[in-house]
C-alpha cells in the first residue's frame, strides 16, 4: 500500500492510504481516459475518390490536448461493388526534408480480406496508444482489392475539417513523398497523455483530501469561550436617557 502527502503551501496537509492504491492500478475516473475525437472531417464527404497503389494520407493538425491516439477511421470505397482488400496505416512525424513525412511513429502491419460492402464506408483501426505531436501524418496503403469485379479500392476525399486541421496530402514512401492538396476522409480519436493524467488524478485527489478536511473542522469546530474582559468594549453604549434619569433619582 502507498502512502501520499499532499501539502499545498500550508493550506492543506493530509494523508492518503485507501485511493492511491486505486489510481495507481489503472483505476482512473472515465472523464480523464474517455477518448475524444481530435480530428475529424468525416462529414465534409465531397463524393471524390483518390487512387494509388503507394501510400496515401494527409497531414492533419489535431485539436484539444490529447495526444495518446488509440483509434483512427478512414473512408474508403469499393466503388459500389463488395469484395475484401488489404490495408496497412502508419503514422510519421513530419520532420523530415521540407516538412515531409520523416520519423516512423506506428504502423500496423498488413491488415489482409478486410470486408467491404462497395459504396462508401468508414473502417476502424485500433492503435496502440501512440503518442503523436500536434501536427503529424497518416497514410494508408491499399492492395489486393478482390471480389467478383476487378475494381480498384479508393480513399473517400473531403472538402473541410470538422474538428481539427487539414494542412496537405501526402502520397509515395519514405524519401519519395509528394505533396497533393485532396483531402481524405478521416476521424481521430485519442486520450490525455500520463503525464496529464496523474496532474489530473492529483488534483482530483487533493479536491477530495480538501472537502474531507473541512468536513472534519466543521464537525470538531466549537464556539469561542466569553472573556468578561471583553465585555467594556462591546457593551460600552451611551446610557439610555431613562436609564440616566433612573439613576440620578436613586442618588
Amino acid at each position: 500500500m502507498h502512502r501520499l502527502v499532499l501539502s499545498f503551501g500550508g493550506i492543506l496537509s493530509w494523508t492518503a492510504w485507501a485511493i492511491v492504491p486505486v489510481v495507481f492500478h489503472g483505476s482512473v475516473p472515465a472523464w480523464a481516459t474517455e477518448p475524444s475525437i481530435v480530428f475529424d472531417n468525416t462529414p465534409n464527404s465531397n463524393g471524390g475518390l483518390g487512387f494509388t497503389a503507394l501510400p496515401q494520407g494527409a497531414e492533419v493538425t489535431l485539436a484539444g490536448t490529447n495526444r495518446v491516439v488509440n483509434e483512427i477511421d478512414l473512408g474508403v470505397s469499393r466503388q459500389g461493388s463488395p469484395g475484401t482488400a488489404d490495408f496497412e496505416v502508419s503514422f510519421y512525424a513530419n520532420n523530415g526534408v521540407g516538412g515531409q513525412p520523416g520519423t516512423l511513429l506506428w504502423d500496423s502491419g498488413l491488415y489482409e480480406n478486410l470486408p467491404l460492402s462497395g459504396p462508401p464506408q468508414t473502417l476502424s483501426f485500433s492503435v496502440p496508444s501512440v503518442v503523436v505531436p500536434n501536427t503529424f501524418t497518416w497514410v494508408a496503403q491499399i492492395s489486393n482489392s478482390r471480389g467478383s469485379q476487378q475494381l480498384a479500392v479508393g480513399m473517400v476525399e473531403a472538402t473541410g475539417t470538422t474538428i481539427g486541421g487539414f494542412d496537405t496530402d501526402w502520397f509515395g514512401g519514405p524519401g519519395e513523398w509528394t505533396k497533393d492538396q485532396a483531402q481524405n476522409e478521416a476521424r481521430i480519436y485519442a486520450v490525455p497523455e500520463p503525464s496529464t493524467l496523474a496532474i489530473l488524478t492529483a488534483g482530483a485527489i487533493a479536491l477530495i483530501g480538501y472537502g474531507i478536511r473541512r468536513r472534519r473542522v466543521a464537525k470538531t469546530a466549537k464556539p469561542a469561550a466569553f472573556d468578561p474582559q471583553d465585555a467594556p468594549a462591546i457593551l460600552a453604549f451611551p446610557s439610555h436617557p431613562s436609564t440616566a434619569s433612573a439613576a440620578r433619582r436613586a442618588a
